[in-house]
């Protein structure tokens, strides 16, 4: 979807280089950016800000998970200014403060299988 979205505002060989994915955690979406695509960080936000409809704000990972609590530094690189999101699935809500806490929307399935 990343890719799809910048297609025609930066070049092909700069496409190659972004990763595949991101994550969207209410209406913020978390995404990590190559070293070589760093001069680019505004235009890759506002075009997920333009073309992903939930996203009003744009934070990029800016350190790797590290530590007890698998926390990260996050960088606004477009939209609103806020860490903390409103996450739904499978009938609860989590408010999620991305800034302090680890939390992927790629783990659903096990938050499911410890609620169950």
């Amino acid at each position: 979807m990343l890719k799809k979205a910048l297609t025609g505002l930066i070049n092909e060989a700069e496409i190659q280089l972004l990763y595949g994915g991101f994550d969207i955690v209410g209406n913020i979406a978390v995404i990590k950016i190559p070293d070589s695509l760093m001069s680019k960080k505004k235009i890759i936000a506002t075009a997920l800000l333009d073309r992903v409809k939930p996203v009003k704000t744009v934070l990029m990972q800016s350190t790797p998970v590290s530590g007890d609590f698998r926390t990260r530094n996050l960088e606004l690189i477009g939209g609103d200014d806020k860490t903390t999101a409103e996450y739904r699935e499978h009938g609860c809500i989590f408010k999620v403060d991305l800034a302090t806490a680890y939390f992927s929307p790629r783990l659903s399935t096990e938050r499911q299988r410890i609620a169950e």
